[in-house]
């Protein structure tokens, strides 16, 4: 007999059937062609050739196919399929049990499950319906995003602002494509109906019709197997998309200094990490190199060097030091192992992932003493709820636009530093005068009053003094300008003005 065959493993089989045999006796003529017989006819499978049989009456046909060799050395899958309906939840899925063939005749098995959920009337709506409010609220805020940034380009980061304007650009564009692809889907419970249908309306059980209804059944498939295919690449854009706006999320929180300590302290520590990471990655492949090719050939999870960089990662993180395995080992082997294992904990697992979270401690300790010299932000709720109050003293009191008085404070600052110039009040805080503020903007006392005292409560420093001149040397005081330096007068007592104080000698630091 033959003892070697030789097997074209990289073109598949494309032949009519898949097995020709002689033709046994009482073969019909049609079927006999030159005294050979095929067995299993050609199907097509969303472009690739399979040849399959419906198990209808499984316990023969898979005996007839025993008989025959339908699987031998030429065999590369092997996949039983079945679809699956669950009823109310509108749920269908394909089940898949694929085995695998490599050169060597070793057999793998997997299992495939793929879930489609049909949208009902309801459901449908409620679906389109958020894509749609997706779709707006995104290109309102890209809109906004981008007039902000023509407007004051100076105020922004001009490289968070374009990946801003890039994530609302991507969170409106997906889901246009997805509403549009998804209405150009056929529901799945037709094409359940339809593979329901290749069996029902089977007129006989002869080979012919059996043939057709195979044939029908993988055409349904492939359109299923579309489908499947549609929502994975979704699934996977989704993601893509999601993993965006997490970022964005992430940066968001460069809002407030309190809440900003996660992107701080990475930008802090980025430096430092990047020279780890690079030590890190040359100690960590060289030790995986190390456990590859010494003992690849004795344990198995070192077979390879990808599955040695696996179980690295699982021994970094502690899942364990003791290999499946290392039992077996004695004499050099049983050392090399230990030397590497313990080489690796002492290098990889003690000192290096320590170093890292050296890094990080070393940063969030310097970002939380830069928040603490803060002097005028409090906690992230605290300042929330009291731009709400803000607002309403704003209103009722008719306070300046946050513009106008930042101006008169940054004109009145500069005159300040040029006056300080040369002179003795080099040094000292800038003193603004309660009344040159009233009298710029046209307040009321009372309004000068409770405004004072809104910025004294916000502060964690000293903002609202009290500067007390005798009679007579005020008299021979000549006017004061806007904004004259003086010495710091003590705190108000608990920073309270009352409605009907005096702020002519009121000052604000």
């Amino acid at each position: 007999g033959k003892i070697l065959k030789c097997i074209d493993r990289s073109s598949q089989q494309t032949s009519e059937y898949a097995l020709y045999l002689s033709c046994p006796e009482h073969t019909p003529a049609h079927r006999c062609i030159d005294g050979m017989v095929g067995v299993g006819h050609k199907q097509s499978f969303h472009g690739e050739t399979v040849y399959a049989e419906m198990l209808i009456e499984s316990e023969k046909i898979l005996t007839s196919m025993k008989k025959v060799g339908w699987i031998d050395i030429q065999t590369d899958k092997v996949s039983m399929s079945t679809m699956v309906y669950t009823e109310d939840l509108e749920m269908f899925t394909s089940l898949t049990v694929e085995f695998s063939f490599d050169f060597a005749g070793n057999i793998e098995g997997a299992v495939h499950m793929v879930t489609y959920r049909d949208l009902t009337q309801d459901t449908a709506s409620e679906f389109q319906g958020f894509l749609i409010t997706t779709c707006v609220g995104a290109f309102i805020s890209m809109v906004s995003l981008v007039a902000f940034l023509c407007l004051h380009p100076e105020k922004y980061n001009l490289g968070l602002m374009l990946y801003e304007i890039i994530s609302r650009i991507v969170l409106l564009v997906y889901p246009l494509i997805l509403l549009i692809t998804w209405a150009q889907q056929v529901p799945m419970s037709h094409e359940y109906d339809l593979l329901l249908q290749t069996f029902l309306n089977n007129e006989g059980m002869d080979e012919a019709h059996l043939h057709h209804s195979v044939a029908e059944y993988f055409k349904v498939k492939s359109v299923i197997y579309e489908e499947a295919s549609w929502l994975e690449r979704h699934r996977v854009a989704a993601y893509v998309v999601l993993y965006v706006q997490f970022l964005q999320m992430v940066l968001a929180f460069n809002v407030h200094p309190r809440v900003a300590m996660l992107t701080s302290t990475v930008q802090k520590a980025l430096y430092n990490m990047m020279h780890f990471f690079f030590v890190f990655a040359i100690l960590f492949l060289m030790l995986a190199f190390m456990a590859n090719f010494l003992l690849g050939g004795r344990i198995h999870i070192f077979g390879t060097f990808g599955s040695a960089c696996s179980a690295q990662v699982r021994m970094l993180f502690g899942e364990f030091i003791y290999a499946d395995g290392v039992e077996v080992l004695s004499g050099t082997a049983l050392v090399m192992y230990w030397l590497y294992a313990v080489s690796f904990m002492l290098i990889v697992f003690f000192t290096l992932l320590n170093f890292f979270l050296a890094i990080i401690v070393d940063a969030f300790v310097e970002v939380k003493e830069s928040c603490g010299q803060l002097r005028c932000t409090q906690s992230f709720f605290k300042d929330l709820w009291s731009m709400a109050g803000t607002l309403y003293l704003q209103r009722k009191y008719k306070l300046p636009a946050s513009k106008r008085l930042v101006k008169f404070l940054s004109e009145s600052l500069k005159g300040f530093e040029a006056l300080s110039k040369g002179s003795q009040t080099d040094g000292k805080f800038p003193l603004f005068s309660a009344e040159a503020i009233r009298s710029e903007f046209g307040l009321t006392e009372s309004a000068v009053c409770h405004w004072l005292c809104r910025v004294e409560s916000m502060s964690t420093v000293p903002l609202v003094h009290y500067h007390h001149d005798d009679v007579d040397e005020q008299n021979e005081r000549e006017e004061p300008p806007r904004l004259a330096p003086d010495a710091i007068g003590h705190r108000s007592k608990e920073g309270q003005v009352g409605d009907g104080a005096n702020i002519v000698n009121t000052e604000l630091m």
